[in-house]
C-alpha cells in the first residue's frame, strides 16, 4: 500500500457530493417548471421532512463527534490511525454518508424538491462507489483483521 488514506480529493468527499445535488437538483427545480408534491397534506409533508433532516444532521453530527472524540481526521489526504467502533459507529460503518442522504432526502420533502429526494438515492450510489468502496479497501488492507471483525458485527448502512 504506497498512500496510507483513502482518498486524496476534496472532490471525493460526502460534502462535496451532497453539495453538487443541492446545486444541479436546486438549478433543475428552478429552471425547469417541475412540481411533485406527496399526496399528504402539507404540514404532515414538511413535518416528515423536517424529522428526516435532523435526523440526518444528528448522524452526521454524531459521527463527527467520534471521529474528533478518537482524534481521528476526516478529512481527505489524512491517515486513518484507528477502527472507531464506538457510539454511532457501533450501529452503523457510514453514519455520515448516510446522515447526508436522510438529511437531503429531508431537504426534498420539506421543500417539496422532487430533485433533492431522488437525488438522496443518487448520494447514496456515489457514496459507495467513491467513498465507502476504496474505504473500505484502505481499510481492509490497513486493519485486515479489525476491519474484517469489525464488518462482521456493523452493518454498512443502517
Amino acid at each position: 500500500m504506497k498512500e496510507d488514506y483513502a482518498h486524496k480529493s476534496i472532490l471525493r468527499t460526502s460534502d462535496f457530493i451532497l453539495t453538487i445535488i443541492i446545486v444541479v437538483g436546486g438549478l433543475v427545480e428552478y429552471f425547469f417548471i417541475w412540481h411533485w408534491s406527496l399526496p399528504i397534506n402539507v404540514c404532515l409533508r414538511t413535518i416528515l421532512g423536517i424529522v428526516l433532516l435532523l435526523f440526518g444532521i444528528s448522524l452526521i453530527v454524531k459521527s463527527k463527534s467520534e471521529l474528533d472524540k478518537a482524534q481521528q481526521p476526516s478529512e481527505p489526504g489524512k491517515p486513518t490511525t484507528q477502527i472507531i467502533q464506538t457510539g454511532i459507529y457501533a450501529i452503523t460503518r457510514n453514519p455520515t454518508y448516510f446522515g447526508c442522504a436522510v438529511l437531503l432526502l429531508g431537504l426534498g420533502i420539506t421543500f417539496n424538491f422532487f430533485t433533492w429526494a431522488i437525488g438522496s438515492l443518487l448520494a447514496l450510489i456515489l457514496m459507495h462507489v467513491f467513498l465507502v468502496l476504496p474505504e473500505e479497501k484502505y481499510l481492509s488492507a490497513k486493519f485486515p483483521e479489525e476491519f474484517s471483525e469489525y464488518k462482521n458485527k456493523v452493518r454498512r448502512w443502517m
